[in-house]
């Protein structure tokens, strides 16, 4: 018998089951599509500047629309499972959740809003919808809309390093003509969250330039997003931004250098990620490296570590199925609203049946960025770096299941697949919707 990795390379050298392109929209319903999109992409900008958390309500807006304009849309049943099934999972979960008081249809709807497994469920579907309805856009307005996508984030990128210059100062004054003074700290801690997002897609938005303009405008643009984002990211002191642009740089130079061999890599590294953190901290525990690290780290980290440390304890005591969806909230101040980790969380709340489905899904991920890897290998490069930074910046700074941060995970594999409509060597491999 073979290895277990020899077996995970056989795996991912299967192609995904829907290897042609996907038939245009044409008329009407083309122009619909593309207007929805031209004002999500467009918008992009905008939110990522003055609300990051419109974008749950922005990408949800763009999925019911695209329901209704591109009939029986439908995932490859590969890629959708694994993200269906933990949503399905999270729902069962509330069953022991000590935050569930009243299972009945009645009390779930009646606090809807409050009730994460019922929203990632509708996630699932909405976002699903929206990916799908962006490998159907034309070319022309594909094109059109990451043009408004790129000229937006260029222009947030200048904005965040005038005003990471001046302490938040433009934003600061926004909110006082929008009647709503906010403190100093607070205004710089809100516009560094631009920065998350300037590090989740500068990748593919450089791409797009790449080739869009004139030679000097796209290196001009290019450079400014970058400048933006790095000066942006230490004047605010914004590290999971500059974390997660490091390790897209990392992963865009591994894929673009050594192709299919990185993706296995990475699909190694993700699965240990998701599978085996909890272990991990137990072994840092256990052989003195947190407390090592605790006497030289800042507060912040400090702070962390203690979190990772009792999150870890209460996995072992229910390690099987957790417990239950936003369990993490009811331990009072030893862990404040979530781990601050996204894979103890998930072994926190949904124990190790969760671990192994978010594993899964991250690894048909990963799979459909194998695939592209012969097709068009600076995408697959692209796609990769855009991951793993939004991984890495998901990990350490947001509760798992933050509505807006999912919505910018589908938002911008919605923007790699556009960008495929509209690169010369694509031949689409990821998504087949029947119209």
């Amino acid at each position: 018998m073979g290895s277990p990795f020899g077996a995970l390379r056989s795996w991912l050298q299967r192609p995904i089951p829907s290897l042609e392109a996907p038939p245009e929209l044409s008329g009407a319903r083309a122009s619909w599509l593309g207007g929805v999109f031209v004002t999500i992409f467009g918008l992009t900008g905008l939110f990522a500047y003055a609300g990051p958390l419109g974008f749950a309500a922005l990408v949800a807006i763009g999925g019911l629309f695209s329901l209704v304009l591109v009939k029986q849309a439908r995932l490859p049943s590969p890629m959708i499972w694994p993200w269906m099934a933990l949503a399905l999972w999270a729902v069962v979960s509330m069953a022991w959740s000590p935050l569930t008081k009243d299972l009945s249809l009645a009390a779930l709807l009646a606090d809807f809003e409050k009730q994460t497994a019922l929203k990632l469920v509708l996630q699932a579907l909405l976002y699903g919808a929206f990916i799908v309805a962006a490998a159907s856009l034309p070319q022309v307005l594909a094109r059109r809309a990451l043009t408004v996508l790129a000229v937006g984030l260029v222009m947030v990128a200048a904005l965040v390093l005038v005003e990471g210059s001046y302490g938040a100062a433009i934003y600061q004054r926004l909110k006082v003509i929008f009647d709503q003074p906010i403190r100093p700290d607070l205004a710089i801690k809100n516009v560094a969250q631009a920065t998350y997002i300037l590090a989740l897609f500068c990748w593919p938005v450089a791409l797009f330039l790449s080739g869009r303009f004139a030679k000097g405008l796209s290196q001009w643009m290019i450079a400014t997003l970058f400048i933006g984002l790095v000066a942006a990211a230490v004047q605010m002191s914004a590290d999971a931004a500059l974390a997660g642009l490091a390790v897209g740089l990392l992963a865009y130079c591994a894929v673009a250098m050594t192709g299919r061999l990185a993706i296995l890599v990475l699909v190694a590294a993700t699965t240990l990620y998701w599978v085996a953190t909890p272990l991990l901290v137990l072994l840092a525990v256990d052989h003195g490296l947190f407390l090592r690290a605790q006497a030289v780290l800042g507060a912040s980290w400090d702070a962390r570590l203690d979190i990772w440390s009792f999150a870890t304890a209460r996995i072992m005591e229910q390690p099987l199925l957790g417990w239950g969806l936003d369990a993490s909230r009811t331990f009072g101040n030893a862990i404040p609203l979530h781990t601050h980790d996204g894979a103890l969380q998930v072994w926190l709340e949904l124990g190790a049946v969760g671990a192994l489905l978010m594993a899964t899904a991250w690894l048909f991920l990963l799979k459909a960025i194998y695939d592209l890897v012969e097709v068009d290998r600076r995408l697959a490069a692209v796609a990769a770096a855009s991951a793993c930074a939004y991984l890495m910046i998901g990990a350490v700074s947001f509760g798992v299941w933050q509505e807006w941060w999912l919505a910018l995970g589908a938002l911008a594999f919605a923007v790699i697949v556009a960008l495929k409509r509209v690169r010369p060597a694509a031949q689409n491999l990821w998504l087949e919707p029947s119209l």
